[in-house]
Formats: structure tokens, sequence, C-alpha cells
């Protein structure tokens, strides 16, 4: 059982970030129309459907986009989104103000969710289950599985012994030893003899034709067993929920050889995670599903739509303001009248997040703006660096995300610990902590690459720009110098910071556009007409420059 096999992946092992910035703000939108139309709907009431149908479109559109994005597992949750709203409009199950809070909350949850993954979350999509369960049962589901969001694939399966073979008749008697011992399990579930033989059977359909054909799920199935018969797994509940569901299976394989679905494979892999050790076979599956981590611990644990968009928008325009009045501490009362009044905006936004930090950073910064308010302190530097470098750092927390925050809150309190002491006047301060140090290089780091970014954005947009006159017309090839060179300066930028790869292709595409540039100027001195290139040679250019624009924006 040393030797492996490669098994194509169940689902993808992640997004592509590059994609998923390019796609999430359109997602977002979608998530958000879908859910504020069936607000209306509710609100409309059952004679005039046009809100419910919005909010079809709407959410739609955002599962076709995660489509493109490859999110395994999250399609899952907008897919029961619309199956539930498919419900509301058959009129199968009635719109009520709980439904459509369960909905409104799965759509701020993926949209949060998307935002994690685009600051550095781990794509983990049963944190999603809490809110796809929920859609479920308001729906009408009697019954709704983690299993169903699991993002798996496997590397490298164990290889089946060639020189094992199960006949038919070995397959019909498996089966009806696994029917007999599962009889005698429920009858007695501390029955070992009764396990045992449903473990033969298991490994008699696994060495079959058909079974060799469903390798992986009965691979799965037999490490289960093995797991229970070792005691490194317990036969819970959702054990013997999965027993019934193999059983099926073994009929269904012995009749007439069917497919195995994938939600069966996910729910014997979400069974088999909780192995803990066992036989060579559970720790061989374990490590090619990726199982030791793939099950968190609090997955059943609510984590997003905790804070109110409302206030957590209110608070990010308070910070907004506070920074814009500490920019400069010159410009006397009306200047420090402003400070005030921002300091106390921000107090009262800060009051209604679930963050002491933040709410004492408010505080200190309040103390700060009266501090500096007196004529003895108004020029103080010191002042206006620890207030800059503060809000450096809650600045850096809002763009995380607080639903992300909580670790940060820590830090913010020490913030304002050391702000209160710069407030009263308190002596030396101390040196900078380490951490806020490192803040600062990579805020600054940060900053350097957003306006990277911005100026090539920019750049790439004019080189589109010459580009489309010439496809359109190819006489009008003035501009493909510039665009050439233009090309050959991205290229160089992103080799610079390490981008590689993304720099060969800006320099390719250069090669590209000089090459006709080259042609259409060989062309006019020979006969004044112009060079056309081939349209597949135009639509390719085109793709990989689009393509370039999207790996920029995703740089961020």
């Amino acid at each position: 059982m040393n030797a492996q096999v490669e098994f194509p992946a169940a689902t993808d092992s992640g997004p592509e970030l590059s994609v998923l910035s390019w796609c999430a703000g359109e997602i977002r939108q979608s998530l958000q129309a879908a859910g504020e139309a069936l607000r209306r709907q509710l609100q409309a009431g059952p004679d005039d459907a046009s809100a419910l149908r919005a909010a079809g479109i709407a959410l739609h559109q955002a599962h076709g986009a995660l489509s493109v994005v490859g999110l395994s597992g999250v399609q899952v949750l907008t897919a029961e989104g619309e199956r539930l709203l498919d419900a509301f409009g058959s009129g199968s199950v009635e719109l009520t103000e709980s439904r459509a809070s369960a909905f409104e909350r799965a759509c701020t949850a993926l949209a949060e969710y998307l935002d994690g993954l685009l600051a550095g979350d781990r794509h983990q999509p049963l944190y999603l289950f809490p809110y796809y369960r929920d859609l479920a049962f308001a729906r009408g589901a009697e019954r709704v599985s983690p299993s169903d969001l699991l993002a798996l694939r496997p590397n490298g399966l164990p290889a089946l012994d060639p020189a094992r073979h199960s006949d038919a008749s070995a397959l019909a008697a498996a089966r009806a030893a696994f029917e007999l011992g599962l009889l005698r399990l429920l009858r007695n579930p501390e029955d070992r003899q009764a396990l045992l033989a449903m473990h033969g059977a298991v490994d008699t359909v696994l060495h079959s034709p058909r079974g060799r054909a469903q390798a992986p799920f009965w691979q799965a199935a037999l490490a289960c067993f093995e797991a229970w018969r070792d005691g490194a797994l317990s036969l819970d509940v959702n054990g013997k929920r999965l027993l019934a569901r193999i059983n099926l299976q073994i009929r269904h394989t012995q009749a007439d050889g069917a497919p195995v679905a994938e939600r069966l494979l996910s729910e014997t892999l979400f069974v088999l995670a909780g192995a803990r050790g066992g036989s060579p076979l559970v720790r061989s599956l374990c490590e090619a599903w990726g199982l030791a981590d793939a099950i968190p611990d609090d997955y059943e644990t609510p984590r997003y739509g905790l804070i109110d968009a409302t206030v957590r928008d209110a608070a990010r325009e308070a910070l907004a303001r506070l920074r814009k009045a500490w920019a400069v501490l010159a410009g006397g009362p009306a200047a420090a009248s402003e400070r005030l009044q921002a300091s106390q905006a921000f107090v009262d936004a800060a009051a209604s997040l679930p963050f002491d930090g933040l709410r004492d950073f408010g505080g200190a910064m309040l103390e700060l703006a009266h501090a500096v308010a007196s004529p003895q302190r108004e020029t103080d530097d010191t002042l206006g660096l620890e207030a800059a470098t503060a809000l450096l750092f809650v600045e850096q927390m809002f763009e995380r995300g607080l639903e992300r925050a909580g670790e940060l809150d820590a830090r913010v309190g020490e913030l304002a610990q050391r702000l209160h002491g710069a407030a009263a006047g308190e002596g030396e301060l101390g040196p900078v902590p380490d951490w806020l140090l490192a803040l600062g290089h990579a805020a600054q780091e940060r900053s350097t690459l957003a306006a990277f970014v911005a100026e090539t954005r920019t750049t790439l947009q004019s080189i589109e720009q010459v580009l489309d006159i010439y496809f359109r017309d190819a006489s009008q090839c003035d501009g493909l110098p510039a665009a050439a060179l233009q090309l050959r300066q991205v290229g160089g930028a992103l080799r610079m910071i390490g981008e590689h790869r993304a720099g060969d292709d800006a320099i390719e595409l250069a090669e590209r556009v000089a090459s006709f540039a080259a042609a259409a100027e060989a062309a006019a001195s020979d006969n004044g007409n112009s060079s056309e290139p081939a349209h597949a040679e135009l639509e390719a250019l085109a793709t990989k420059l689009g393509a370039l624009g999207f790996f920029v924006d995703g740089l961020l």
C-alpha cells in the first residue's frame, strides 16, 4: 500500500486572489442588493414579486462571479440561497421576517468572508456553516451537514493491491454481510464482530472492479472502519448515519455500479477527520486529504455579521475625520476645536463597537486633544507624532476589517495607555514598541506599493487606449512605439519588486507591440499602405494585457 496514485482534485486548494480582488467589489454589491431586494419584497407583500425576482438576479450574479473565482465550498452557500428564493417564489415556503433575516445574514457573512480572504485569512468555508445551516432550515431542510462545505483535494492516495480481486459473487456476499453486520451493530453498538464483518465487506467492495472505479470513497470508508475498530474514532451519531449511507451505496454499487455522490465522499471524509492516530491506512488518507486541520473546532460558532454595518461605517468615517483633524497641530482655536469635536465624535462612534482597546483609544485621543488645545502644548511635536503613529495603527485595524481585529484590540489598548501618558505630560514615554515600528515600515511599503499600482493602472489604461485605436484602424499606429516603451518600463518595475513572471509577460507584450509598430512602418515605407495583423493575434494581445491589469490590481 506504499505506492502512490494521483487522483483529480475534488475541490480546488484555494481561491485565486488576483481574480478575487477583481470580482470582490461586484460580488459584494450583488450580495447587498440581494439582501435589500428581499427586504423590499417582505414589505411589499405577495401581490408584487418584482423585488423577489431582483433578489434572485442579484444573488445569481454573485454565484456566477464566485464560479469564476473558483471558491470551493463557498458556492454551496449561494446555491442554498437561490433554492430558498425559489421556494419563496413558488409559495412552498412563506417569506417571513426571520427567513429574510437569515438570508441577509448569509449575504453579509459571505461578503465579510471574501474581505477576510483578501486580507490574508485562510480559505475555510466551514466558517460559513452557521449561515448555510440557517438558510437550509429556513427552506425546510430536516438535516444539514457541514461536510457540504468541505474544501479538500487529495494528494497521492494509496494504490490498491493489483493482486487482489473480488468477483461478482464476492460482491454480492459482501452486500449481505454488511447488511447483517449493520443490523447486529444497531442492536448492540458494542458488537465488535459485527464491526469487523462490515470492515471485511467494505474491503471486498473496494477490491472489486466497480469498487476500484470508486476507490477514493471506498478507501475513505474502509479507513473509517479501521479507525472505529482500533478506537481511534468514536462511533457517534454522524458515524451511524454514515453507516446507513454506506449500506445504500453498497447496494447501488453491487446492482449497477452507480457512481458515488461527491456529497457522500465529503461526509465520509468529515467523519474520518475526527480520527486520532489509527492504522497506516487511516494516517495515510488523513495526510493525503489534509484532514489534520480541515475542520476547525469552532466552525459552528458565528463569526460574521457580528458588527452592525451602520456602526462600523460610522466609526470609519469618524476615524477619517480624526485623522484629518490631527494632520497638523497649527491652526489656532478653530483647529483645536475641530480636534476636540473629531475626537468626541470618534468616542461616540467607538462606544457601540465591541472593542475595549478601541474605546480606550478614543478616550485617550480626546485627552490628547484637550492637552494640545492649551497654549503651552499647542506646538508640542511629540504629541502630534504620538497621535499620528497611533492613528496609523488604528487605520490598519479598520483596513484589515473589524471582524478580524480582535487580536489587534489589545495592541490598541497599549497605544491608548501610551497616549494617556503623553496627554498627562508624564515625562519620557519610553521607546516606541518594536511591533509598532514594524507596522510603520509595513505601512510605508504598502503606501509605496499602492502608489506603484495606481501609476501602473494609469499606464496600462493609456496603453489600452492606444491599442484600441490601432485595433479599430491599423493606419492609426503612431502611438505604438510609445506603448511598447511603456510596457517595457512596466515589465522592469515588476521585476524590481520581485514579480519576475509578470515582468516577463509585460516585456513579451512590449515586443509584440513593437513588432506591430515595425511592421506598420515598413509597410508604409513600401507602398504607403498599413499592415494589419491577424484578428486572433490582436485578441490574444488584448487578453494578455487584460490579465496583466488584473494581476497588478491584485498586488494590494
